[in-house]
């Protein structure tokens, strides 16, 4: 077995199983959180455990993508183009020349076809090395907006995203929530002024300095949205 998402997701399965199976658990009331990329898994392993008997009580999703993978990290690095053009650093050209390379090559990649040899720059070139092709793939073949949907109109689920994430978007959240629409049980809270790790981040956002200051405060709100529906769950 390789290094994919097949590998990823059974190793969560089998983190589940044995928390599940220690002393003074109960496993009917255990919750999965994800965070980020892990919100994809959370849903995954949801649905995967859904009808046995270690179906999880709820699903915390923790600034979860909404899109599809390969429609997401397209998004993201066709941005990273785009501003590197706009600030200079590299010419329209040269930008559009490597967009149009990067939808060619996701596009093999979901159609199964691998990727193809003639990418000229060398940072898609590393990120779509032969090691990460395989996890791509199979990861793209899941959509957040319908794991979300297949959990069911009665599954507990809370959603939170700061309101100064830069890399997952309003948008990417609704898609997700539209996959939870219907259910009576699924809530979603905005957390005011936090970013994509759920901390305080004072004026405009900026992942390269915020990220490495250890001393921002967790965000209070997202904290007592947990402990709300934790509770909530706890007298269900």
């Amino acid at each position: 077995m390789g290094i994919d998402f097949n590998l990823y997701a059974q190793e969560a399965l089998d983190a589940y199983r044995t928390m599940a199976s220690q002393p003074g658990v109960d496993p009917h009331r255990l919750v999965i959180v994800g965070h980020s990329e892990g919100g994809l898994f959370a849903l995954w392993l949801a649905n995967r455990l859904k009808g046995t008997p270690l179906a999880p009580r709820a699903v915390i999703l923790a600034a979860p993508m909404g899109e599809r993978y390969l429609d997401l990290l397209a998004a993201q690095l066709t941005a990273r183009y785009q501003q590197a053009a706009a600030s200079g650093t590299l010419s329209q050209a040269a930008a559009a020349h490597y967009i149009v390379q990067l939808q060619a090559a996701f596009a093999s990649i979901r159609a199964g076809q691998g990727v193809p040899s003639d990418l000229d720059d060398p940072a898609l070139k590393a990120i779509l090395s032969p090691t990460n092709v395989a996890f791509l793939y199979q990861a793209d073949q899941y959509d957040p907006a319908v794991l979300a949907w297949q959990l069911g109109d009665d599954f507990p689920v809370l959603v939170l995203r700061g309101t100064k994430d830069v890399q997952v978007t309003e948008t990417e959240v609704d898609r997700l929530l539209g996959g939870l629409h219907g259910d009576r049980d699924a809530r979603y809270e905005p957390i005011p002024d936090a970013d994509h790790l759920l901390k305080i981040v004072t004026g405009v956002p900026d992942p390269a300095v915020d990220y490495a200051n250890a001393n921002r405060p967790f965000a209070l709100e997202a904290r007592v949205a947990v402990e709300m529906f934790v509770r909530r769950l706890a007298h269900c």
